[in-house]
């Protein structure tokens, strides 16, 4: 009777190098965006559990490019409670980020942290299918985030809807009804 040694063969395919991390080409990779704030303000945003703090000074690097931030704040209800927060993000004019093998301009946003958001989800698929129909195409990919040089892990970019309208001049609007919330 043969057998199969795979517990040698497990331990060398471990131990080869990951080929994806090398090979990839750039346009398939996650952009990464690197927040730079004050020591005080990383303790303060990584320790509050229940403020939407406002960072000032922030620097934003979004690839290679700088951005000019006007205003970073941390947003949500349940990310709040978490170390990793999800941010608000305006820019004082809009770069060009390149993700999902598109170019994509950008000046108002979310960071969506990934935990917790029981909409999260639904928000995405709804983003995805306007943008496949051709009703309202909201920028929304992952993306790896630093907070001075620590890494935050991957985030949801979520374009803000009002900027996407802003950019296709539409006249429409869309918006979350009252009984959304309850």
């Amino acid at each position: 009777m043969k057998s199969i040694r795979i517990v040698p063969i497990a331990f060398l395919l471990l131990s080869l190098p990951y080929p994806a991390v090398s090979t990839c080409p750039p346009e398939k990779k996650f952009p990464e965006i690197r927040i730079f704030i004050s020591k005080n303000q990383l303790i303060n945003l990584q320790s509050t559990t229940d403020e939407k703090l406002e960072l000032s000074k922030a620097l934003m690097l979004i690839g290679h490019d700088t951005a000019h931030v006007k205003e970073i704040h941390a947003r949500g209800n349940n990310s709040l409670k978490f170390k990793r927060k999800s941010l608000s993000v305006e820019l004082d004019k809009s770069l060009t980020v390149h993700a999902n093998e598109k170019k994509t301009h950008l000046k108002k946003f979310d960071l969506l942290n990934l935990v917790m958001d029981k909409n999260l989800w639904h928000n995405r698929w709804s983003d995805i299918n306007l943008e496949t129909l051709g009703l309202l195409p909201i920028s929304n990919f992952y993306c790896k985030v630093w907070i001075n040089d620590q890494p935050q892990g991957i985030f949801l970019l979520v374009e803000k809807p009002q900027q996407a309208q802003a950019k296709l001049k539409s006249p429409y609007m869309l918006r979350r009804s009252e009984s959304y919330h309850q």
